[in-house]
């Protein structure tokens, strides 16, 4: 899925908002039916989904079984564990049995489709969209039992949504760039920095500081600030995202270049010209921009 360079609205989201975890979690206290999938979950979601179902609601959940990092297993027992205390109050529970690791955060509560950049916390930064677009609420209905998305202005998969956020770039008026990602290293995305920063663009790019450590991540930011690319480190996570002029796109995908692994992982991208989204998140980028400190020489890698 690839967005054309064009401002034409029929290629960008319209029925969505920025949202919020008190939001999603009164949603989910009257929800009727409520059909989730997640990385991991923590308590709050958790407890609200249990309550649902208890409540009556008809409650599915799917969750990773294969967690990246998760050397001592200590993740996966919580995910396990999750789903046995989920199905104990009567959700429909699971764990992710296919080869496409989850890495969308993402629901359909009564018809309206939830998406996070992260899995649903109860602090710390993370963005949460509210979608009614019904194209747009089918496909994550398809995505969520293991279909194929036959519609939709959404990108589920990590291939489709790096797509768009690369359209997004690429289409932009020329001026300002500002790309947020919670890890990154060679890609699309920076190569696409790299042609605008060519062209004469002020581009910056945000990335959390512990996910920047890798001697690939290392030295992929080390090429991008040798080319033009302004970059800041920030700590305590980061959002994902990319605002550029009049446009924006919000996702899970983090900016790395997709391995055969998850190239078709399950994730979410989209683009919008909601001119109070775009505006919303591009003062949530200037606050993480000003909090976070610049690359230094230290980080490059020859």
């Amino acid at each position: 899925m690839l967005l054309p360079a064009t401002r034409s609205s029929r290629w960008f989201c319209v029925a969505i908002e920025l949202s919020s975890h008190d939001a999603f979690l009164a949603a989910l206290s009257r929800a009727r039916r409520i059909d989730l999938s997640a990385y991991c979950l923590g308590p709050p979601i958790l407890r609200a989904l249990e309550e649902a179902a208890d409540g009556g609601a008809r409650v599915t959940v799917r969750l990773e079984s294969d967690l990246a990092g998760d050397r001592s297993g200590a993740r996966a027992a919580a995910n396990a564990r999750a789903v046995r205390d989920l199905a104990a109050h009567g959700a429909h529970a699971m764990l992710a049995e296919d080869d496409a690791r989850i890495h969308a955060k993402a629901a359909i509560v009564d018809g309206v489709a939830w998406l996070d950049d992260r899995n649903f916390p109860a602090s710390g930064p993370n963005l949460i969209v509210r979608d009614t677009d019904a194209g747009d609420v089918a496909a994550v209905r398809q995505k969520l039992a293991g279909e194929t998305p036959s519609g939709g202005r959404l990108g589920l998969t990590k291939t489709a949504a790096l797509a768009i956020e690369v359209a997004t770039i690429a289409g932009a008026p020329p001026g300002e760039i500002d790309v947020e990602s919670e890890s990154f290293n060679g890609g699309t995305i920076s190569h696409e920095l790299t042609v605008r920063a060519a062209a004469g663009d002020h581009v910056r790019l945000l990335v959390d500081a512990r996910e920047a450590r890798g001697r690939r991540e290392a030295r992929a930011l080390a090429n991008l600030a040798k080319r033009g690319v302004e970059i800041r480190l920030c700590g305590g996570g980061v959002d994902k995202m990319a605002v550029c002029g009049d446009r924006a796109w919000i996702g899970s995908a983090n900016a790395t270049f997709p391995d055969p692994r998850t190239a078709l992982q399950s994730d979410w991208g989209l683009a919008t010209l909601s001119a109070g989204a775009v505006g919303a998140l591009r003062e949530r980028f200037e606050a993480s921009w000003s909090r976070a400190h610049p690359l230094t020489l230290a980080w490059e890698v020859a």
